[in-house]
């Protein structure tokens, strides 16, 4: 769940961006705007500092205060990724991609520590940066 609302959360940021970023350019060609002056050294110097502002807000919002980037999916990533993790070494995370390959798709973080694949629960840090897409069983 944490996954779906950071990414509804980025793809609103991107919207609204994009908003701003068309509003700027119809400013820019109203009619109050003559002809010559689209050329005119003030208006391109607008059209600069508006993207730029509003390049900089975007990229506060959406990149802005994070310690980390956004979660790991625990079915998808390769072990490269998961040893970045806190309290995962290169050791246990193939361990991890192996157990996945082997005994299937992850329902929940907990089973980590299930699995042995984890001396004991995780821990509150790992589980924060951590998300499992809901497995469907075909039947």
């Amino acid at each position: 769940m944490f996954g779906i609302l950071a990414v509804r959360r980025r793809s609103l940021v991107l919207a609204v961006s994009a908003l701003v970023y068309l509003g700027t350019a119809v400013a820019f060609w109203v009619p109050g705007f003559s002809e010559p002056d689209h050329q005119s050294p003030d208006a391109v110097v607008f059209i600069l500092l508006a993207s730029m502002g509003v390049a900089s807000i975007q990229a506060a919002l959406v990149i802005g205060g994070r310690k980390y980037g956004g979660p790991v999916d625990l079915n998808d990533a390769p072990a490269e990724v998961l040893s970045a993790l806190p309290g995962l070494d290169q050791q246990r995370a193939t361990a991890i991609v192996s157990s996945r390959s082997e005994t299937g798709r992850f329902r929940s973080v907990d089973e980590l520590w299930s699995r042995g694949l984890l001396s004991g629960p995780p821990s509150k840090d790992l589980v924060d940066r951590l998300v499992v897409v809901p497995v469907q069983d075909r039947r």
